[in-house]
């Protein structure tokens, strides 16, 4: 483990032997290179950074994967991360410009579960997972594109979730928005849902909860039936 009061920044090709905790005191911590287990599944990550922020310009697991990862401030993601258990992001995760971050849990282990506290996904990141994702706080999705596998689910459990956008989330199975949360649609002038693939083979929306749209160019109920929402959520067209 280590331990230091100021900023830790880690430059070269990292393996690790044994279960590693990195902790700082309110610091930022960079990894700015790949970071794998010695045997897959066999080493855990650990980042405790308190009120820094996680810095990560490499893949993590990408080479052979963790046993599990937990940050517990913020992170900012350019590459993928990979495990064979749980991550957790008590912290939240910011997607980087032009970022692609793969988020995959072993899909042979109950699809070990990836949760975070909040998602914010702008510029033109993109978000891959193969584990169920679970979102418990605020969801905030303003431009990239989200893809899940045909097995994966995506869960806004935050009480407000926004999207406006301008690509698509291509969705393997579903979205699902429980009946505590709610969406806001804020869509870009003459956007439709069209930008948001939630049909066929491309996965659906389940709405237990409550969809505001924004402002009223969006087709409201008609459009989110047809394409192929379920649930007994209320829908409002603002």
């Amino acid at each position: 483990n280590i331990n230091t009061s100021g900023a830790q920044t880690y430059t070269g090709a990292i393996t690790l032997t044994s279960q590693v905790a990195l902790t700082t005191q309110d610091s930022d911590i960079r990894i700015n290179t790949s970071l794998d287990a010695q045997t897959s599944g066999g080493q855990s990550l650990t980042v405790n950074q308190g009120l820094g922020t996680l810095y990560v310009n490499g893949t993590l697991g990408g080479l052979t994967k963790l046993s599990s990862l937990t940050i517990t401030g913020k992170a900012d993601l350019t590459y993928g991360v990979s495990t064979t258990g749980t991550q957790v992001y008590s912290g939240g995760i910011t997607l980087l410009t032009n970022s692609s971050v793969a988020l995959n849990s072993d899909p042979t282990a109950n699809m070990a579960a990836i949760t975070m506290s909040s998602l914010a996904i702008s510029g033109a990141g993109t978000l891959t997972g193969t584990g169920n994702i679970t979102v418990n706080g605020a969801f905030t999705w303003t431009a990239g594109t989200i893809t899940t596998t045909s097995t994966a689910v995506l869960t806004l459990s935050g009480l407000s979730n926004t999207i406006t956008p301008s690509t698509t989330v291509v969705l393997g199975r579903q979205i699902v928005i429980p009946s505590s949360a709610q969406l806001v649609i804020t869509p870009n002038a003459r956007d439709t849902w069209t930008y948001l693939n939630f049909t066929g083979s491309k996965g659906s929306l389940l709405n237990n909860g409550t969809i505001y749209f924004q402002p009223v160019q969006i087709n409201g109920a008609a459009s989110l039936m047809n394409m192929g929402g379920t649930g007994g959520g209320a829908i409002v067209n603002n």
